[in-house]
């Protein structure tokens, strides 16, 4: 897998349910619509740490990882600031020494994000 894949990953991570399908979905439950969102959720974390795995080769998925980075899920933030960090070679040394310092719940939540 290579920089070819990278366009494939991009668009699994923009993915959105056709609406159409949402709102017969939401006809007849809150249920399945939440479920479509759980399993899109988790397609967007397996292609963030692919993107990642790649490397600089996947660079031109920083634009969309920078968007999921935004995202409320806590899982696709991290996966999404892990991915950019390995896309653009940055070390983990910086957020690490950060995330150590825990004397500021705020501060190190802030720091997660």
């Amino acid at each position: 897998m290579g920089a070819e894949a990278v366009p494939f990953l991009v668009g699994r991570m923009e993915d959105a349910p056709l609406k159409i399908l949402m709102e017969v979905f939401e006809w007849f439950s809150e249920t399945p619509s939440r479920i479509f969102q759980q399993r899109k959720e988790m397609w967007q974390g397996r292609a963030a740490f692919l993107l990642g795995e790649m490397g600089s080769h996947a660079s031109e998925a920083e634009l969309v990882l920078g968007t999921v980075q935004k995202s409320p899920n806590w899982y696709l933030q991290g996966a999404a600031k892990v991915a950019l960090m390995k896309i653009n070679q940055e070390s983990p040394d910086t957020l690490i020494a950060k995330l150590s310092d825990t004397s500021d719940s705020t501060s190190w939540y802030r720091t997660t994000r």
